[in-house]
């Protein structure tokens, strides 16, 4: 039989002091009995419930930014507390929201309140649930790395970890 790893021994404290769990949204430190690298946006998961993990995902978003969208233009995506450049590589779809259809492989330009589903390069993995599954994990907001200008927000769909 394979070894099985001894269990780390963990403490949660919140606001409230030491407890045994914690609720989603509320901030917590973790101690552990082992030494391991964690920081801000890093994600504790369930063993048997992992999230995806990828550098190339699907999202469907709204434009925001009165300027619009450019494919290829950098871009920080905020997820969480998580901050990663990326690119749009290409734009799947247009939702025409007066005709109610969607219009596969649209040319842009993208302008404010268009609604497109893109996909994205990450410098770093995301770690994600798809935004049908979860709100808080599966959304993020595109920021202008520049100016700092909000461009869209949406939510995530798939991903892969590119080779």
């Amino acid at each position: 039989p394979p070894a099985r790893r001894p269990r780390a021994r963990a403490s949660l404290t919140t606001a409230r002091g030491r407890t045994a769990s914690a609720r989603a949204g509320e901030s917590v430190t973790v101690t552990l009995d082992d030494a391991i690298s964690v920081s801000r946006g890093d994600v504790i998961a369930h063993a048997e419930r992992p999230p995806r993990v990828a550098t190339s995902v699907t999202a469907d978003v709204v434009v925001l930014a009165r300027r619009g969208l450019v494919p290829g233009a950098p871009l920080v995506v905020k997820q969480g507390t998580r901050r990663v450049r990326a690119r749009i590589t290409r734009v799947e779809a247009r939702y025409d929201l007066d005709a109610l259809t969607k219009v596969a492989s649209p040319s842009g330009p993208f302008a404010q309140n268009d609604v497109l589903t893109i996909a994205l390069e990450t410098q770093s993995p995301l770690v994600f649930d798809p935004f049908s599954e979860s709100r808080a994990t599966g959304s993020l907001i595109l920021v202008d790395p520049t100016t700092g200008d909000t461009l869209a927000a949406g939510g995530l769909h798939e991903g892969q970890i590119s080779p």
